[in-house]
């Protein structure tokens, strides 16, 4: 099965395409970045995210999508910054929701917790920990994946593909 995860974000939009039988048996045949620059119009940067996600959608075919569900933290100081991330993330997820309809593809959302609980088996590990086990997993070197948005998009993509492995299950 080929999964798709997703890290969304604006200026960096980590992506992970796995080719997956099983927790153990998995190969990444892309994962990334995309990036856009904060100069460039919001439509615009909305659209050069949606443009690349869609021209891999279509060279790779998933069968599934996993994504980030997104949530406001509590706490006057988190909600000046983070309301508006939030916003613009949302709109970032809309697209992607967009492009699962149109390609018809199933797409799962899930909190971060849950993906560090699949992944590393704390739901609360620090992103280094997680950056870690997810390069062992795939059996990569410390330090090779770009950065934390990249691993994380490998990790959604391994919690969808085990969730929805499970479902079939049933």
């Amino acid at each position: 099965m080929i999964v798709l995860g997703c890290d969304q974000g604006l200026a960096n939009y980590g992506f992970a395409l796995l080719d997956f039988s099983d927790a153990e048996h998995f190969t990444v045949l892309k994962s990334g970045i995309l990036h856009t620059k904060p100069d460039m119009p919001l439509s615009v940067r909305i659209w050069a995210l949606s443009e690349k996600l869609d021209a891999i959608i279509e060279e790779y075919e998933p069968e599934l999508i996993g994504c980030e569900r997104l949530f406001f933290r509590s706490g006057k100081e988190s909600q000046v910054f983070r309301s508006g991330t939030i916003l613009l993330t949302s709109m970032v997820t809309g697209m992607l929701f967009f492009l699962a309809g149109k390609h018809k593809i199933t797409i799962l959302e899930f909190a971060p917790a849950t993906v560090k609980k699949s992944i590393t088996g704390d739901g609360k590990a620090p992103k280094a920990a997680m950056k870690a086990t997810i390069e062992a997993m795939c059996n990569r070197g410390e330090g090779t994946l770009k950065n934390e948005h990249e691993a994380d998009a490998i990790g959604i993509a391994i919690t969808a593909a085990i969730q929805a492995q499970q479902e079939k299950e049933k």
